[in-house]
């Protein structure tokens, strides 16, 4: 019993600590479109003096809606903890496969 109410606590903050991990990927997996369409609106703002900040706010808009939508399909069909990991991987450097074996199979024709 004291056991169990001595490990409660710490059980709680790694979940926590796991959910914080998580939403963070999931934003780092959704800022790809909003900040590309941020950009873009902001090129907008800057040609245009009169509608200018129309096109930075369709930008916003855009890229606020498409990576959300993004980030759940990443979530959904590879989980956001692997398909950041599959990105910062390089297993041709770790030496487990040859360059020529990663192009014959890639991780996104095995799901």
């Amino acid at each position: 019993m004291i056991v169990q109410l001595l490990i409660k606590p710490f059980e709680w903050f790694v979940f926590l600590l796991a959910c914080l991990a998580c939403t963070m990927l999931w934003l780092c997996v959704a800022s790809t479109p909003f900040v590309f369409f941020a950009v873009l609106g902001l090129f907008g703002y800057a040609a245009d003096e009169q509608n200018g900040l129309y096109w930075l706010y369709a930008g916003l808009a855009t890229g606020g809606l498409l990576g959300i939508i993004y980030a759940e399909w990443v979530r959904r069909k590879y989980g956001c903890i692997e398909f950041i990991g599959k990105l910062l991987s390089t297993p041709e450097i770790d030496g487990r496969r040859t360059a020529q074996q990663q192009c014959r199979q890639s991780w996104l024709e095995r799901k």
